[in-house]
C-alpha cells in the first residue's frame, strides 16, 4: 500500500475520534435530559392528576381545620360556645377549606406546565397550606375564644399531643 494511502487512513480516523470525543458527549447529554424531561413530565402529570382527583372527592363536614371545637361531644361539655363564636368558627372554617381546595387547584395548574422544581414547589405549597391551617387555628383560639375556653382547649392539646405539643405556636 502506498504511504499516501495509509496516512489518509490514520487522518481521517483521527478526524472521526475526535469529531466523535466532541459531539457524543452532547448527543448523549441530550439524550439524557430529553429522559429527564420525560420522567419529570409522567411525574408532574402524575401529580397534577392526584391533585385534581383529590380536590372533587375531597368531602367537608365542617369543623375539619378547627379541630372540632363544635361538633364533638367533648367539647360541648367542656366548652360551651355562644352562637356567634360557633358561626366565626363555621365560617373560618369553610373559608380554610376553600383556601385548601382553591390552593390544590393552583398547583395542579403548575404542575401541568413541566417545571424543573416540581419537588421544591410542592413542598412550599404543603408548607403554606399547613401553615394555613395553623395559623386559623391560632386566631380561633387565642382570639375567638374567651380566656378560660382557651386554657381549656390548650390543656387538651397538651394531654393529646405530648411529643409536639411545645412546638406549636398555641402552647
Amino acid at each position: 500500500m502506498p504511504q499516501k494511502y495509509i496516512t489518509a487512513k490514520y487522518f481521517i480516523a483521527t478526524i472521526m475520534m475526535a469529531f466523535s470525543l466532541n459531539v457524543c458527549p452532547s448527543v448523549m447529554a441530550q439524550k439524557q435530559q430529553s429522559t429527564e424531561d420525560l420522567e419529570r413530565y409522567r411525574v408532574t402529570k402524575q401529580k397534577s392528576l392526584g391533585l385534581r382527583l383529590n380536590q372533587k372527592f375531597m368531602f367537608h363536614s365542617g369543623y375539619f381545620f378547627i379541630g372540632g371545637l363544635v361538633s364533638t361531644n367533648y367539647w360541648g361539655s367542656v366548652l360551651p360556645l355562644a352562637n356567634n363564636q360557633v358561626n366565626v368558627l363555621k365560617n373560618l372554617d369553610s373559608l380554610l377549606w376553600i383556601a385548601k381546595r382553591d390552593s390544590m387547584s393552583n398547583d395542579a395548574d403548575y404542575l401541568d406546565t413541566n417545571p424543573q422544581d416540581y419537588k421544591e414547589y410542592m413542598d412550599r405549597s404543603k408548607r403554606r397550606r399547613k401553615e394555613a391551617v395553623e395559623h386559623g387555628q391560632l386566631m380561633s383560639f387565642t382570639g375567638l375564644l374567651t380566656e378560660s375556653q382557651t386554657d381549656a382547649v390548650i390543656q387538651h392539646f397538651l394531654s393529646t399531643h405530648q411529643t409536639k405539643a411545645f412546638q406549636g405556636e398555641l402552647v
